[in-house]
């Protein structure tokens, strides 16, 4: 019976230099649980990851313990990680209800999980729409994907730089502006907005099929795929890894290699690539 207890205290000794050693790691990932939910860093927030904090490290204390001794922990970070959503989940279902953010992200289909992945990490819009963008094909805006966001948040907030423009049209003599006095203009729609797209889809694909020639066999099968193709087939990286036998790892590192050297082409011309993809 000693030695049991002693056993016991021993690991008690490893699991609290575990948890002293990440506590750096997992003070990290209470704010950036909490900024994803709360959309902010605000003092309200602050408070939220400080109070997440403390309940995270009362649950691994808990029970001399328990939880990190009875856990299977293949990898600590993301056993650490889990661990954290999965208790903030708590604490806003306590609060508001269940968490509705999977099922409204199901709704967009792949694109809206894979938002929602990233949300979840702590990503900016600017850096989700450049992860999709690339992944599901350059047909996805900035817009849309903040939409996607305030959608997935349960938000119906609007982006800060939206295309649509409210013009207020003079109201009758002597009475205020009604509902009806605002004409709503969509940017998109006017002639001008459309010669730009047109001439940006042509240099699109001039650029691109410039480019192709200088490709081996292999690159120009993946550029067709995922980007001269993309308005009638969506390709994926994992569809091209299959179709050639590659690996996805080895063909998405590939793409980013080609993608690289259309930059460098494009920055070389003076265009931007967003002009382009």
């Amino acid at each position: 019976m000693f030695l049991f207890f002693l056993n016991i205290l021993h690991l008690s000794d490893h699991y609290k230099k575990l948890l002293s050693a990440n506590y750096p790691f997992i003070k990290r990932v209470c704010v950036k649980v909490v900024h994803w939910h709360g959309g902010s860093l605000d003092d309200a927030a602050a408070d939220d990851a400080e109070y997440l904090l403390g309940r995270v490290l009362d649950q691994f204390m808990a029970d001399d313990y328990r939880r990190l001794r009875t856990s299977e922990i293949r990898n600590v970070k993301t056993f650490f990680r889990s661990c954290i959503e999965n208790l903030f989940k708590d604490i806003l279902a306590e609060r508001h209800g269940k968490d509705r953010g999977g099922e409204r992200a199901r709704e967009f289909g792949a694109v809206g999980v894979r938002v929602r992945e990233l949300m979840k990490r702590g990503h900016t819009t600017d850096a989700i729409h450049a992860e999709v963008a690339y992944s599901f094909g350059g047909s996805l805006s900035w817009e849309d994907v903040y939409a996607m966001e305030q959608r997935i948040k349960g938000s119906n907030a609007l982006p800060p730089t939206d295309g649509n423009k409210v013009v207020l049209s003079p109201p009758e003599e002597g009475g205020d502006p009604e509902p009806s006095d605002f004409e709503i203009v969509d940017d998109r729609w006017n002639p001008e907005w459309l010669t730009i797209e047109k001439r940006k889809e042509l240099l699109r694909r001039e650029v691109l099929k410039d480019l192709e020639e200088l490709l081996d066999d292999e690159g120009k099968v993946m550029v067709r795929l995922y980007y001269l193709e993309q308005r009638e087939r969506k390709c994926t990286v994992s569809d091209i890894a299959n179709y050639l036998g590659k690996t996805p790892k080895a063909a998405d590192h590939k793409l980013r290699r080609i993608l690289d050297g259309f930059r460098n082409h494009l920055a070389g011309k003076g265009i931007g690539p967003d002009d382009i993809l």
